[in-house]
């Protein structure tokens, strides 16, 4: 048994707390849920989020379709950050939707959700809106874009973690 009151470990909790809130919400879901339920709604979007959306994956598929984004909503599209990574159904370029990007270069180089699309013949280079900086400079602006999808492509461009 041990008698001093020396650390015997050290964890980064929050890493813990994810995959135990993650785990605990897969679990509730797979047993609670109704075998029917379509829709998964997350509101928050950090570590807790990603652990939730991972969980509910292994016990249901989550579908995201084109047809369940209205006009004028802003979608943040995150998570295809290699060219054969695609998170968003292409279909939703048929609506024309205003697509900012982080990066023009980066975008064309690396970003699964464009360039499939681009592949399939449903976007187009000349379909991009802006680039994020231009509109925060007021080079370009963010009005204009009205009651359209809007639609912001990150490639986790490397000025953006200067």
């Amino acid at each position: 048994m041990w008698r001093t009151s020396e650390p015997l470990a050290l964890l980064e909790a929050s890493y813990l707390t994810a995959l135990r809130t993650g785990a605990a919400t897969g679990l509730a879901t797979k047993h609670l849920a109704r075998s029917d339920a379509k829709v998964l709604g997350v509101i928050g979007t950090g570590v807790q989020s990603r652990g939730i959306i991972s969980a509910i994956r292994e016990v249901r598929s989550i579908e995201f379709c084109a047809e369940h984004i209205g006009s004028g909503v802003h979608v943040n599209a995150v998570g295809s950050f290699r060219p054969d990574m695609q998170e968003l159904p292409g279909e939703l370029f048929v609506r024309r939707p205003k697509v900012v990007v982080e990066s023009v270069e980066a975008a064309l180089e690396e970003t699964g959700d464009l360039l499939i699309p681009m592949e399939q013949g449903l976007f187009s280079e000349s379909l991009l809106y802006a680039e994020l900086g231009d509109i925060v400079a007021g080079k370009k602006r963010a009005a204009k874009i009205g009651k359209k999808l809007r639609f912001l492509s990150r490639s986790g461009w490397l000025q953006w973690m200067l």
